[in-house]
């Protein structure tokens, strides 16, 4: 999620399109008789590309690739720009992030999609600086070798540049969601590489980075704070504020409660 997704798909399905290979149905919760397509996709219909959507690793997708009935098309992105990137999408405060383990599932999911034998997987940093590339890998991971220039014309079709014109269009339309590309109003902020750096404190950053260390390094990303010591010292700080944004929350939470229960009494 906030990590290039839906670039990902609007690629792959521009290219089934243009080769008149298959077509894109959008985000997979979202999908009227998900059974009936999967059912088409996987046992009656399987020289047709079926282009789907999803976030969070999936064990009924991960048994069809292991079976050859499908690919996976998976991108990862720094962690701490997912995060800063999510607060801005949904409008919600680092402490809603830590309080709902966002990052651990962020993490666990990650180990799961990139444990499979059948997937391609992109560095979101790569994949924004060479769309067309990007385009040429997933093609042949698909097994639909194409040349470049069909590759930029893609590219093209799918930038940002372009994508934030439709997201105008769409606000002059008041229309919310575009399924079909799956976009929103607000679902483009800047696309930019390292923003956690001016919109995250220090001790964010720790906060972070006290549980995903492993996985930045994993990944080829430099860690902010590397002494350990240190890392906790800052972290320890972001925790003291959750665990005090907790009992605000906590308190209005039980307020309302017995305000509740006093009107049911009066």
């Amino acid at each position: 999620m906030r990590s290039g997704s839906t670039l990902q798909y609007q690629l792959t399905q521009t290219l089934v399109e243009k080769l008149g290979k298959g077509k894109g149905y959008g985000w997979l919760p979202s999908i009227q008789d998900k059974e009936a397509l999967m059912q088409r996709a996987t046992e009656t219909d399987q020289e047709t590309y079926y282009v789907v959507k999803i976030h969070g690793h999936n064990l009924s997708f991960s048994d069809l690739i292991q079976a050859d009935k499908g690919r996976a098309i998976y991108v990862y992105r720094d962690i701490r720009d997912v995060v800063t990137s999510f607060m801005s999408w949904r409008n919600t405060s680092f402490e809603s992030i830590i309080r709902q383990k966002w990052i651990e599932k962020v993490i666990k999911d990650s180990h799961n999609w990139e444990s499979l034998s059948k997937i391609h997987t992109s560095k979101y940093e790569s994949l924004m600086s060479d769309i067309p590339n990007e385009v040429l890998r997933i093609a042949d991971h698909i097994g639909l070798p194409i040349n470049l220039e069909l590759a930029q014309e893609i590219a093209d079709e799918c930038s940002i540049d372009r994508k934030k014109k439709e997201i105008a269009s769409m606000k002059g339309k008041q229309q919310k969601v575009d399924s079909q590309n799956i976009l929103h109003q607000n679902h483009i902020n800047s696309g930019k590489s390292r923003q956690w750096l001016k919109k995250l404190s220090n001790s964010k950053i720790a906060h972070i980075e006290q549980k995903a260390h492993k996985w930045l390094e994993d990944h080829d990303y430099e860690i902010a704070f590397a002494n350990p010591m240190q890392r906790q010292i800052l972290a320890s700080q972001c925790s003291l504020n959750l665990f005090f944004s907790d009992t605000v929350f906590n308190a209005k939470r039980t307020k309302g409660n017995i305000d509740k229960y006093l009107g049911w009494v009066e």
